[in-house]
């Protein structure tokens, strides 16, 4: 699970906080942008053998103003 979690590293996120534990798991991450202060990002959710279900809320600054984004994700394992 850790391995779905990290961040792309041409993105220069870094992790905050993490926790997966118990079919759960917990992420923040602080993510640069070229103007203004870092994207924030707070991701929620489960996980099992089969994949994972849970919920990624980007907030930050743009130069047009005030930024939140609601993501749903979802991954299932197939094949092999």
């Amino acid at each position: 699970m850790e391995a779905l979690l990290a961040p792309d590293p041409k993105a220069q996120c870094r992790i905050e906080s993490q926790s997966v534990a118990d079919g759960r798991y917990a992420q923040t991450l602080a993510c640069p942008q070229k103007k203004g202060t870092p994207v924030r990002i707070v991701r929620t959710g489960s996980y099992d053998a089969t994949g994972f279900a849970g919920q990624a809320i980007v907030t930050g600054t743009t130069p047009k103003g005030a930024l939140r984004i609601i993501l749903e994700q979802r991954a299932s394992r197939v094949g092999g």
